[in-house]
């Protein structure tokens, strides 16, 4: 396996951001092979590799990777999620939860984008907590179970939508992220920031000039009406 390698400043963000941090190397190494958004990738890594024990990030790497092999469905087995469902009457996904409210019968049903499936029952409770399921959907951690009584009209629809844990997270807890600033000195959070974007600021070519310049473009993101060209050599 590829080795793990974690900095002073790596061991530092995971003890104070336990379950927020991530490996960008990771999900590079994992992006082959899967269609899937990187942020759902970030999350898996978040939730099982977050730590500083290079043996529990081994670890967590098989954890993801499985649950990527038996959450994550491509759009051709529909029909075998199906079957699965009837046979063991519930399934736990990783996918695209939509939502739509037919005004005829005063109904809502739910979708699965990847997983090719609709008219999937749904509580109004759960679609009144995450009303982004209305707007575009929201990847999710979702269960489903198979209940063949249910009808509507004159129609089967077995399918219900009994859990839903969304992956994509609308809001952040900023109170959290000021408690954990506090820790770090200017000169490590400027290279918390900066390893952020992507870049490495141990490299021997960034100095704290240049640091300060990569910074710099994240200006027009917190100050409202700032304009800034960057013109290349």
């Amino acid at each position: 396996m590829k080795t793990i390698h974690l900095d002073e400043l790596d061991k530092k963000l995971i003890t104070l951001f336990p379950g927020r941090v991530v490996k960008k190397d990771l999900v590079k190494d994992l992006k082959v092979g899967f269609t899937i958004p990187v942020f759902v990738l970030e999350y898996l890594l978040g939730k099982y590799c977050s730590t500083t024990d290079k043996e529990e990030i081994q670890s967590g790497l098989i954890q993801v990777k499985n649950a990527i092999a038996e959450r994550i469905v491509h759009g051709d087995q529909s029909e075998l999620i199906k079957a699965r469902l009837e046979r063991f009457g519930t399934i736990k996904l990783i996918d695209l939860a939509t939502v739509t409210f037919d005004e005829r019968s005063g109904k809502y049903w739910a979708h699965l984008a990847t997983a090719g499936l609709s008219h999937i029952n749904i509580e109004p409770q759960l679609v009144y907590r995450n009303e982004r399921l209305l707007t575009g959907g929201v990847w999710s951690n979702v269960e489903l179970i198979y209940d063949e009584s249910m009808m509507h009209g004159t129609s089967l629809r077995p399918f219900i939508l009994s859990r839903l844990s969304p992956i994509q997270v609308a809001s952040a807890n900023l109170e959290e992220y000021l408690k954990g600033r506090q820790e770090f000195s200017r000169d490590e959070w400027i290279d918390v920031l900066l390893r952020s974007l992507g870049y490495e600021p141990s490299h021997q070519d960034f100095t704290m000039r240049r640091k300060l310049l990569f910074l710099l473009r994240l200006i027009p993101m917190v100050e409202k009406n700032y304009n800034m060209i960057e013109l290349g050599p």
